[in-house]
């Protein structure tokens, strides 16, 4: 969890810009970058317009960092609860070839600031911790002001033995 009171301003390579989906016109292009980024992915361009369509999603909330080829190389969605002044980063994702240049922090950032401008005072994740396919979140995470707040802890029944 971290407070929105302080946000550093995001910082690019040359070339590349951060800004809001604009709705139908970067479906293909943000259901590509989620792709790259979470493969194997069940995401289509159909499902996303359907996420799009489902409350409480708000494009100024949906952030991507487009490339100097025109190319999303990042994104963050951030769904907001009003009631409670609280965002949730999910997912956030880097295309695979670009990672480790400060993207997914760029656009961490960009989210949150217009997650403050939407009215929001804190803002929340849920990385996994000591996944092997997903290392990375946590320290990013934490290099963005994020503390740990709660964690959630699953257990799984043995498998019966017959």
């Amino acid at each position: 969890m971290r407070a929105l009171d302080d946000l550093p301003t995001p910082e690019l390579p040359a070339g590349y810009r951060v800004r809001a989906v604009r709705g139908e016109e970067d479906v293909a292009a943000r259901v590509a970058a989620h792709r790259a980024a979470w493969w194997p992915s069940r995401v289509t361009e159909e499902s996303y317009r359907a996420v799009m369509g489902t409350w409480p999603y708000r494009p100024e909330l949906d952030r991507v960092v487009e490339g100097p080829d025109g190319r999303f190389a990042a994104t963050c969605l951030i769904w907001f609860d009003e009631r409670n002044g609280v965002g949730e980063l999910e997912p956030v994702g880097v295309d695979p070839g670009l990672r480790r240049r400060g993207l997914g922090r760029a656009v961490c950032l960009a989210a949150l600031g217009a997650l403050r401008e939407a009215g929001g005072r804190s803002a929340v994740v849920y990385p996994l911790h000591g996944h092997p396919d997903h290392p990375a979140p946590a320290p990013l995470y934490r290099g963005l002001g994020f503390r740990e707040h709660a964690r959630t802890i699953t257990f799984t029944a043995p498998e019966a033995r017959g």
